[in-house]
């Protein structure tokens, strides 16, 4: 199911299309020191992106993290080819100029997941437009919407990717 609030917000409701298994790793060596003092360890951004991509990444997962606690979610564990497959969705949304979790092509989240080599029994996606650059007004924004806030807070999710280019923002949960 996806659900559509004012143009702005998307998300779509958890998928069941993968298959358990195992998945690939990302080829760039990881790096292993946080680059934002969220303080939680599961939000260490693995990725060679650039410094300011980095750093939204570990405080979305973080203010997620903090949010899925008040509920006795399990924190989830922010993964590099997660969010490698979101960032080239939010880079992929500004460079064609669309907003939506299916591309022109067809290709959707669980398309993406795929062919980046990640296996699945359940996954969710939300995108978001917000130009004011902050993991905190986002988060705001998808814990204010309620098929956003589902997702954050689903507990078979345990993975978690991020991306964000320009004002497109984008989560991507997997267990």
């Amino acid at each position: 199911m996806v659900f559509f609030v004012a143009g702005v917000l998307t998300a779509c409701a958890p998928g069941s299309s993968g298959s358990p298994g195992v998945e690939s790793s990302s080829s760039t060596p990881p790096n292993t020191t946080p680059v934002s003092n969220t303080g939680d360890l599961n939000c260490i951004d693995t990725t060679a992106d650039v410094m300011s991509v980095r750093i939204v990444r570990e405080e979305i997962c973080a203010i997620a993290n903090v949010e899925r606690a008040k509920v006795g979610a399990k924190p989830l564990k922010l993964e590099a080819t997660r969010s490698e497959v979101a960032q080239a969705h939010a880079e992929d949304m500004v460079s064609r100029n669309y907003f939506s979790h299916t591309s022109p092509d067809g290709d959707g989240p669980d398309d993406r997941l795929r062919a980046a080599g990640v296996t699945w029994s359940t996954w969710g996606e939300n995108i978001a437009k917000n130009s004011s650059g902050s993991a905190a007004s986002v988060m705001t924004q998808w814990m204010n919407s309620s098929g956003h806030k589902a997702n954050i807070l689903n507990g078979s999710f345990g993975r978690l990717g991020v991306g964000k280019q320009g004002s497109d923002w984008v989560q991507v949960f997997t267990n």
